[in-house]
Protein backbone atom coordinates (compact mmCIF):
# COMPACT_ATOMS: atom_id res chain seq x y z
CA UNK A 1 0.00 0.00 0.00
CA UNK A 2 1.47 3.40 -0.79
CA UNK A 3 1.61 5.48 2.20
CA UNK A 4 -0.41 8.75 0.86
CA UNK A 5 -3.13 6.09 0.30
CA UNK A 6 -2.28 4.23 3.93
CA UNK A 7 -2.82 7.92 5.50
CA UNK A 8 -5.79 8.75 3.60
CA UNK A 9 -7.64 5.62 4.76
CA UNK A 10 -5.98 6.37 8.36
CA UNK A 11 -7.55 9.93 8.39
CA UNK A 12 -11.03 7.79 7.43
CA UNK A 13 -10.68 5.66 10.48
CA UNK A 14 -10.77 8.26 12.40
CA UNK A 15 -13.22 10.63 10.87
CA UNK A 16 -15.16 7.08 11.18
CA UNK A 17 -14.57 6.37 14.88
CA UNK A 18 -15.44 10.14 15.90
CA UNK A 19 -18.73 9.79 14.16
CA UNK A 20 -19.36 6.60 15.57
CA UNK A 21 -18.87 8.06 19.24
CA UNK A 22 -21.77 10.32 18.53
CA UNK A 23 -23.89 7.90 17.10
CA UNK A 24 -23.96 5.99 20.50
CA UNK A 25 -25.60 8.78 22.28
CA UNK A 26 -28.32 8.98 20.49
CA UNK A 27 -28.54 4.65 19.70
CA UNK A 28 -29.73 2.46 21.96
CA UNK A 29 -27.16 -0.02 23.32
CA UNK A 30 -28.28 -3.10 22.14
CA UNK A 31 -28.67 -1.95 18.74
CA UNK A 32 -24.89 -0.80 18.78
CA UNK A 33 -23.55 -3.68 16.97
CA UNK A 34 -24.81 -1.50 13.53
CA UNK A 35 -23.04 1.24 14.07
CA UNK A 36 -20.44 -0.59 12.44
CA UNK A 37 -22.31 -0.82 9.16
CA UNK A 38 -25.08 2.23 9.36
CA UNK A 39 -24.62 4.77 7.40
CA UNK A 40 -23.43 3.71 4.58
CA UNK A 41 -24.51 0.03 4.11
CA UNK A 42 -28.11 -1.00 4.28
CA UNK A 43 -29.39 -4.53 3.72
CA UNK A 44 -32.80 -5.96 3.18
CA UNK A 45 -33.47 -9.86 3.76
CA UNK A 46 -36.24 -11.35 1.49
CA UNK A 47 -38.54 -13.50 3.22
CA UNK A 48 -39.64 -15.49 0.45
CA UNK A 49 -36.37 -16.09 -0.64
CA UNK A 50 -33.27 -15.65 2.11
CA UNK A 51 -31.27 -13.72 -0.07
CA UNK A 52 -30.25 -9.97 0.89
CA UNK A 53 -30.13 -6.93 -1.08
CA UNK A 54 -28.00 -4.44 -0.68
CA UNK A 55 -26.76 -0.45 -1.12
CA UNK A 56 -23.89 1.18 -0.21
CA UNK A 57 -24.34 5.00 0.19
CA UNK A 58 -27.34 4.68 -1.91
CA UNK A 59 -26.52 2.62 -4.74
CA UNK A 60 -27.06 -0.76 -4.98
CA UNK A 61 -24.44 -3.60 -4.80
CA UNK A 62 -26.94 -6.36 -6.07
CA UNK A 63 -28.45 -9.01 -4.59
CA UNK A 64 -26.43 -11.87 -2.05
CA UNK A 65 -26.32 -15.83 -3.27
CA UNK A 66 -28.97 -17.97 -1.92
CA UNK A 67 -27.12 -19.60 1.67
CA UNK A 68 -29.75 -22.18 1.57
CA UNK A 69 -28.08 -23.67 -1.68
CA UNK A 70 -24.53 -24.63 0.69
CA UNK A 71 -26.69 -27.35 2.80
CA UNK A 72 -25.35 -30.75 2.36
CA UNK A 73 -23.18 -29.32 -0.63
CA UNK A 74 -20.08 -30.89 0.18
CA UNK A 75 -21.47 -34.36 1.21
CA UNK A 76 -18.76 -36.24 -0.30
CA UNK A 77 -15.42 -37.98 1.00
CA UNK A 78 -13.56 -34.77 -0.36
CA UNK A 79 -11.36 -33.64 2.28
CA UNK A 80 -12.33 -29.77 3.47
CA UNK A 81 -9.52 -27.46 4.79
CA UNK A 82 -10.13 -24.45 6.84
CA UNK A 83 -6.95 -22.49 5.77
CA UNK A 84 -6.24 -19.81 8.85
CA UNK A 85 -2.71 -18.29 9.38
CA UNK A 86 -0.77 -19.18 12.28
CA UNK A 87 2.78 -19.52 12.70
CA UNK A 88 3.36 -23.17 12.09
CA UNK A 89 2.49 -23.48 8.22
CA UNK A 90 5.97 -22.16 7.41
CA UNK A 91 7.40 -25.40 8.69
CA UNK A 92 4.22 -27.11 6.63
CA UNK A 93 3.51 -28.53 3.07
CA UNK A 94 0.69 -26.26 1.98
CA UNK A 95 0.53 -27.36 -2.08
CA UNK A 96 -1.14 -30.59 -0.13
CA UNK A 97 -4.16 -28.40 0.46
CA UNK A 98 -5.06 -28.73 -3.54
CA UNK A 99 -5.67 -32.17 -2.75
CA UNK A 100 -9.30 -31.15 -1.05
CA UNK A 101 -11.37 -28.37 -0.44
CA UNK A 102 -9.68 -25.34 0.41
CA UNK A 103 -11.68 -22.66 2.51
CA UNK A 104 -9.14 -19.95 3.03
CA UNK A 105 -9.77 -17.11 6.01
CA UNK A 106 -8.63 -13.90 6.13
CA UNK A 107 -4.61 -14.00 5.65
CA UNK A 108 -4.89 -17.44 3.55
CA UNK A 109 -6.28 -15.59 1.03
CA UNK A 110 -2.03 -15.04 0.10
CA UNK A 111 -1.78 -18.80 -0.53
CA UNK A 112 -3.81 -18.02 -4.23
CA UNK A 113 -0.27 -16.06 -5.08
CA UNK A 114 2.13 -18.23 -3.04
CA UNK A 115 1.05 -21.77 -3.23
CA UNK A 116 -1.50 -21.52 -6.18
CA UNK A 117 -3.77 -22.34 -4.36
CA UNK A 118 -7.73 -22.28 -5.81
CA UNK A 119 -10.06 -21.74 -2.99
CA UNK A 120 -13.02 -23.02 -2.98
CA UNK A 121 -15.03 -20.38 -0.65
CA UNK A 122 -13.33 -17.40 1.35
CA UNK A 123 -14.54 -16.78 4.85
CA UNK A 124 -13.49 -13.42 6.74
CA UNK A 125 -16.05 -12.23 9.78
CA UNK A 126 -14.00 -9.08 10.95
CA UNK A 127 -14.05 -5.98 8.88
CA UNK A 128 -10.19 -4.52 10.28
CA UNK A 129 -8.98 -7.50 7.77
CA UNK A 130 -10.54 -5.66 5.10
CA UNK A 131 -9.10 -2.48 6.56
CA UNK A 132 -5.33 -3.32 6.85
CA UNK A 133 -5.32 -6.34 4.64
CA UNK A 134 -7.50 -5.53 2.11
CA UNK A 135 -5.17 -5.90 -0.48
CA UNK A 136 -5.48 -9.44 -0.87
CA UNK A 137 -9.08 -9.41 -1.67
CA UNK A 138 -7.56 -9.09 -5.38
CA UNK A 139 -6.10 -12.04 -5.39
CA UNK A 140 -9.78 -14.05 -5.05
CA UNK A 141 -10.54 -15.29 -8.27
CA UNK A 142 -13.84 -14.33 -9.54
CA UNK A 143 -16.82 -16.58 -9.12
CA UNK A 144 -15.72 -17.37 -6.03
CA UNK A 145 -18.00 -18.10 -2.77
CA UNK A 146 -17.66 -14.72 -0.85
CA UNK A 147 -18.64 -15.57 2.85
CA UNK A 148 -18.95 -11.43 4.53
CA UNK A 149 -20.36 -10.38 7.82
CA UNK A 150 -22.20 -6.85 7.10
CA UNK A 151 -19.29 -5.10 8.08
CA UNK A 152 -16.82 -6.54 6.12
CA UNK A 153 -19.81 -6.07 3.01
CA UNK A 154 -19.40 -2.25 4.62
CA UNK A 155 -15.69 -2.59 4.03
CA UNK A 156 -15.29 -4.74 1.06
CA UNK A 157 -17.09 -1.62 -0.77
CA UNK A 158 -15.41 1.29 0.96
CA UNK A 159 -12.37 -0.20 -0.91
CA UNK A 160 -14.07 -1.36 -4.13
CA UNK A 161 -17.55 -1.15 -4.14
CA UNK A 162 -17.49 -3.23 -7.89
CA UNK A 163 -15.15 -6.26 -6.21
CA UNK A 164 -18.93 -7.84 -5.31
CA UNK A 165 -20.47 -7.75 -9.04
CA UNK A 166 -17.82 -10.79 -9.82
CA UNK A 167 -18.34 -12.97 -7.39
CA UNK A 168 -20.79 -14.46 -5.19
CA UNK A 169 -21.33 -13.23 -1.43
CA UNK A 170 -23.16 -14.80 1.44
CA UNK A 171 -24.31 -12.77 4.62
CA UNK A 172 -22.92 -14.48 7.84
CA UNK A 173 -25.58 -12.86 9.90
CA UNK A 174 -24.22 -12.83 13.46
CA UNK A 175 -27.17 -14.38 15.42
CA UNK A 176 -26.02 -12.89 18.70
CA UNK A 177 -25.91 -9.75 17.16
CA UNK A 178 -28.22 -10.05 13.96
CA UNK A 179 -28.43 -6.85 11.46
CA UNK A 180 -30.89 -4.55 11.76
CA UNK A 181 -32.50 -6.17 15.17
CA UNK A 182 -31.25 -5.68 18.66
CA UNK A 183 -29.15 -8.17 20.82
CA UNK A 184 -30.16 -11.58 21.59
CA UNK A 185 -29.28 -13.38 24.48
CA UNK A 186 -28.07 -17.18 24.05
CA UNK A 187 -31.75 -18.79 25.22
CA UNK A 188 -33.29 -16.78 22.30
CA UNK A 189 -31.02 -18.27 19.33
CA UNK A 190 -34.00 -20.79 18.46
CA UNK A 191 -33.80 -24.45 17.10
CA UNK A 192 -31.47 -24.23 15.07
CA UNK A 193 -28.55 -23.68 17.48
CA UNK A 194 -26.69 -25.77 19.63
CA UNK A 195 -25.91 -24.54 23.40
CA UNK A 196 -23.59 -25.98 24.94
CA UNK A 197 -25.05 -25.93 28.99
CA UNK A 198 -28.63 -24.85 28.34
CA UNK A 199 -28.21 -23.57 31.78
CA UNK A 200 -24.97 -21.60 31.95
CA UNK A 201 -24.14 -21.04 27.89
CA UNK A 202 -20.46 -20.27 26.99
CA UNK A 203 -20.98 -21.25 23.35
CA UNK A 204 -23.52 -22.13 20.39
CA UNK A 205 -23.32 -23.50 17.35
CA UNK A 206 -25.47 -22.95 14.40
CA UNK A 207 -27.05 -26.02 12.06
CA UNK A 208 -28.77 -23.55 9.69
CA UNK A 209 -26.37 -20.67 8.43
CA UNK A 210 -29.43 -19.24 6.81
CA UNK A 211 -30.69 -18.26 10.47
CA UNK A 212 -27.17 -16.94 11.35
CA UNK A 213 -23.86 -17.93 12.70
CA UNK A 214 -22.26 -17.67 15.97
CA UNK A 215 -19.19 -15.78 16.83
CA UNK A 216 -16.33 -17.34 18.85
CA UNK A 217 -13.86 -14.36 18.88
CA UNK A 218 -12.10 -16.77 16.02
CA UNK A 219 -12.89 -16.54 12.30
CA UNK A 220 -12.13 -20.44 12.73
CA UNK A 221 -15.44 -20.58 14.36
CA UNK A 222 -17.45 -19.23 11.48
CA UNK A 223 -16.10 -21.47 9.05
CA UNK A 224 -16.26 -24.61 10.90
CA UNK A 225 -19.93 -23.75 11.14
CA UNK A 226 -20.00 -23.66 7.04
CA UNK A 227 -18.27 -26.82 6.75
CA UNK A 228 -21.08 -29.11 9.04
CA UNK A 229 -23.64 -26.78 7.31
CA UNK A 230 -22.49 -28.11 4.22
CA UNK A 231 -22.25 -31.51 5.37
CA UNK A 232 -18.03 -31.97 4.66
CA UNK A 233 -17.45 -35.12 6.19
CA UNK A 234 -13.49 -34.84 6.60
CA UNK A 235 -12.81 -31.31 8.32
CA UNK A 236 -8.77 -30.30 8.77
CA UNK A 237 -7.79 -27.32 10.66
CA UNK A 238 -4.56 -25.60 9.16
CA UNK A 239 -2.63 -22.69 11.23
CA UNK A 240 -5.25 -22.99 13.83
CA UNK A 241 -1.94 -22.22 16.51
CA UNK A 242 -3.99 -20.16 19.11
CA UNK A 243 -1.51 -20.36 21.62
CA UNK A 244 1.56 -18.27 19.59
CA UNK A 245 -0.31 -15.24 18.31
CA UNK A 246 1.98 -13.01 19.14
CA UNK A 247 4.31 -14.29 16.46
CA UNK A 248 4.03 -13.14 12.76
CA UNK A 249 1.51 -15.11 11.19
CA UNK A 250 2.79 -17.39 7.98
CA UNK A 251 2.96 -14.75 5.98
CA UNK A 252 3.60 -12.04 7.93
CA UNK A 253 7.57 -10.39 9.22
CA UNK A 254 8.01 -9.22 12.79
CA UNK A 255 7.72 -5.70 10.77
CA UNK A 256 4.76 -6.34 9.12
CA UNK A 257 2.93 -8.51 11.95
CA UNK A 258 -0.89 -7.00 13.02
CA UNK A 259 -2.12 -7.56 16.13
CA UNK A 260 -4.15 -10.20 17.22
CA UNK A 261 -6.67 -10.99 20.09
CA UNK A 262 -6.52 -14.85 19.93
CA UNK A 263 -4.71 -15.11 23.04
CA UNK A 264 -7.05 -13.26 25.60
CA UNK A 265 -10.54 -15.11 23.78
CA UNK A 266 -9.21 -18.27 24.19
CA UNK A 267 -10.17 -19.45 27.43
CA UNK A 268 -13.51 -17.53 27.71
CA UNK A 269 -14.53 -17.86 23.79
CA UNK A 270 -12.68 -20.11 21.76
CA UNK A 271 -12.19 -23.28 24.17
CA UNK A 272 -15.87 -23.40 24.90
CA UNK A 273 -16.80 -23.31 21.01
CA UNK A 274 -14.40 -25.37 19.79
CA UNK A 275 -15.32 -28.58 22.48
CA UNK A 276 -19.04 -27.86 21.26
CA UNK A 277 -17.99 -27.90 17.44
CA UNK A 278 -16.18 -31.35 18.31
CA UNK A 279 -19.50 -33.00 20.10
CA UNK A 280 -20.97 -31.57 16.67
CA UNK A 281 -18.57 -33.56 15.08
CA UNK A 282 -18.84 -37.14 16.87
CA UNK A 283 -22.95 -36.79 17.07
CA UNK A 284 -22.82 -36.57 13.23
CA UNK A 285 -20.13 -39.00 12.63
CA UNK A 286 -17.83 -36.06 11.21
CA UNK A 287 -14.04 -37.05 11.28
CA UNK A 288 -12.29 -33.81 12.06
CA UNK A 289 -8.43 -33.38 12.67
CA UNK A 290 -6.49 -30.22 13.57
CA UNK A 291 -3.10 -29.84 10.99
CA UNK A 292 -1.44 -27.50 13.84
CA UNK A 293 1.83 -29.29 15.43
CA UNK A 294 1.67 -26.40 18.38
CA UNK A 295 -1.36 -25.77 18.73
CA UNK A 296 -2.77 -24.79 22.21
CA UNK A 297 -5.99 -26.74 21.57
CA UNK A 298 -5.62 -30.14 23.47
CA UNK A 299 -5.79 -33.34 21.51
CA UNK A 300 -9.38 -34.80 23.79
CA UNK A 301 -10.89 -32.04 21.75
CA UNK A 302 -9.92 -32.24 18.16
CA UNK A 303 -7.49 -34.78 17.66
CA UNK A 304 -4.02 -33.84 16.13
CA UNK A 305 -2.75 -34.85 12.74
CA UNK A 306 0.41 -35.16 10.92
CA UNK A 307 -0.41 -35.03 7.21
CA UNK A 308 0.86 -31.38 6.04
CA UNK A 309 4.15 -31.94 7.98
CA UNK A 310 6.76 -31.24 5.54
CA UNK A 311 8.77 -34.34 4.00
CA UNK A 312 5.39 -36.95 4.63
Amino acid sequence: MYLPDMFARTRTGYRRSIATLGRKLITPKRMWHMLEVWPELRLQRQAETGRWCGWYQGRSIGMSADMGTWKNAWQDDKPCFLVGTGPSMRQQNLHRLSQGRAVLLNGALSLIKSHGIQPAAVVIVDYRFVRDRGQWLELIPANTPCFFTPAVLRAVCLRNRDFLASRPWYVLDNALRPYGRPRQQWRQLGPAFVLDDPQKPQAAFSLDLTRGFVDARTVMYAACQLAVYAAAGHIHLVGFDIGNAQQPRFNETPRTRLESRLDQAYASHILPAMRLFSRICQARGIQCWNQSPVSRLPDDVIPRSHWLSTGQ
